[in-house]
């Protein structure tokens, strides 16, 4: 009898461990089932976002709207392109961009003067996204403050004419197509100046090959005419022939010198102020790691001008292209345009600022053979 007790307790025991486990996979069974319903709803919503942003855009496009295509999601400006597109995009869904002041009938029908009123300010918003857009591909930083006064006299233009049908374009919209403007802006310039980086540092590498190439060409000479004077040395009879021979000699050790230093110091180089009568009003500042940068001028004078530039002052500095830098920071509000070194300003202006704002020595001639002896700068 006690035996059959024990059964029964140790059965029951286990019939309870059963049922908790049951309890317990029911349990896991109701939240899966309650997390799957939620991504459910998650994905319905997002189908239903990516429908209504998609004929959103559409409806974008058939009212005269030029999409902007972003080839680098990451960058910020683009970003603020495309938040801007998604609230035009809104209302486009929503129908918004369009207001609706007044009831407008033909022949007594609402239904009609609706159906015209929506046409007529379909037109509205083509002939205004049309010349919003057109705009927008010529903007400058020179003319954007014009550009933008244009912009809102057109949409008042537009909106007087539908003022007899009782409609108007959402002020809303023109504040946003204003903020692309300026977001197009600031993107422009941005590239603009991404790209006449690029170029001033293929300019850098293709100086610097040349300049390694003068380098090689001079230095062979120069070992050349010091094994010369060598020869010359021992085979000298005077006193006075020994003495004009060791003169020499240490002019090609100190244009030797010169040249280890030029190969040395990557930066080192020549800032030219140069103008040309092709020109007028203009004047030039740029730098070049050449041995003789008469040369470089020479060659930006081969380049479609007919009148070769003319050499107003070169300075020699260790590092010529921050000091260029600072040259046209300090003209940047007469620049002729941000990736261009040409300026609104009088060569003697350039020299001037050089000598007292920046404390350089200027040369004006005899460029040939003063680089020569600069090796101590």
């Amino acid at each position: 009898m006690l035996n059959f007790l024990k059964r029964l307790k140790a059965e029951k025991a286990e019939e309870e461990k059963k049922l908790e486990e049951l309890k317990q996979e029911q349990l896991a069974l109701k939240n899966s089932i309650d997390e799957l319903t939620v991504q459910n709803a998650k994905l319905k919503q997002e189908n239903q976002s990516f429908q209504f942003t998609a004929a959103g855009f559409n409806t974008l496009e058939e009212i005269g709207y030029e999409r902007y295509v972003s080839t680098t999601p990451d960058n910020i400006l683009e970003g603020k392109i495309y938040w801007a597109e998604n609230k035009m995009v809104r209302m486009a869904g929503e129908g918004t961009i369009i207001q609706y002041n007044r009831i407008y009938r033909i022949d007594g029908s609402e239904a009609k003067g609706k159906k015209f009123q929506e046409a007529f300010g379909k037109n509205l918003l083509i002939g205004f996204n049309i010349y919003v857009q057109t705009k927008t591909k010529s903007i400058t930083d020179g003319n954007y403050y014009n550009t933008c006064d244009l912009i809102k006299k057109s949409f008042d233009k537009y909106n007087r004419q539908g003022e007899m049908l009782g409609i108007s374009l959402n002020p809303y919209y023109l504040n946003l197509r204003l903020k692309i403007l300026q977001y197009t802006l600031e993107l422009k310039i941005k590239k603009s100046k991404e790209k006449a980086q690029l170029r001033e540092e293929r300019k850098r590498m293709r100086e610097q090959e040349k300049l390694l190439e003068e380098i090689a060409k001079e230095q062979e000479q120069l070992e050349k005419e010091r094994k010369s004077m060598d020869i010359a040395f021992d085979k000298a009879l005077t006193d006075e022939e020994r003495e004009l021979i060791k003169a020499k000699m240490s002019d090609i050790d100190k244009r030797m010198d010169n040249l280890k230093y030029r190969r040395e110091h990557s930066n080192a180089g020549w800032l030219y102020v140069i103008s040309s009568p092709s020109l007028p009003g203009l004047c030039k500042i740029g730098c070049t790691r050449r041995l003789n940068p008469t040369i470089r001028v020479k060659e930006l004078s081969s380049s479609s001008l007919p009148y070769a530039f003319r050499t107003h002052g070169f300075v020699f500095s260790d590092n010529c292209f921050e000091l260029e830098t600072q040259m046209h920071h300090y003209f940047d509000d007469k620049r002729v345009a941000p990736d261009r070194e040409f300026f609104y300003i009088s060569p003697q202006e350039a020299i001037s600022v050089l000598k007292n704002k920046f404390n350089q020595e200027v040369h004006f001639e005899d460029i040939e053979n003063s680089h020569e002896q600069d090796s101590d700068c």
